[in-house]
């Protein structure tokens, strides 16, 4: 269950992401796709906030960044219970050293 709640947490900050940089593109603002360009993807609209991306505007984005920074501390929180249940589970344990194949 752990598992399935951090994927559908994932699921839910990639869409918000998409979202940001979807709304952003409709001003001009575009920067990479992916979560490492979320910080980029800010700057740019907070350089372009009051001319190109208008004050309305601007709250909505404001919106779905704290919904980001939520779903993404959630995420940490779940992977850090992930990990605690893993250190308690001798199964866990043993399963992780069967080797990966490529």
């Amino acid at each position: 269950m752990l598992h399935r709640t951090r994927d559908l947490l994932v699921r839910q900050r990639t869409m918000l992401v998409n979202a940001l940089r979807g709304h952003l593109a409709e001003y001009g603002v575009i920067a990479p796709q992916g979560l490492p360009s979320v910080p980029k993807l800010i700057e740019l609209a907070e350089k372009a906030r009051g001319t190109a991306l208008p004050e309305l505007a601007w709250r909505c984005i404001r919106l779905i960044l704290a919904q980001i920074e939520d779903v993404h501390g959630r995420i940490g929180q779940v992977e850090q219970e992930i990990l605690a249940w893993h250190r308690t589970n001798e199964l866990s344990q043993r399963l992780e050293t069967i080797p990966a194949s490529a």
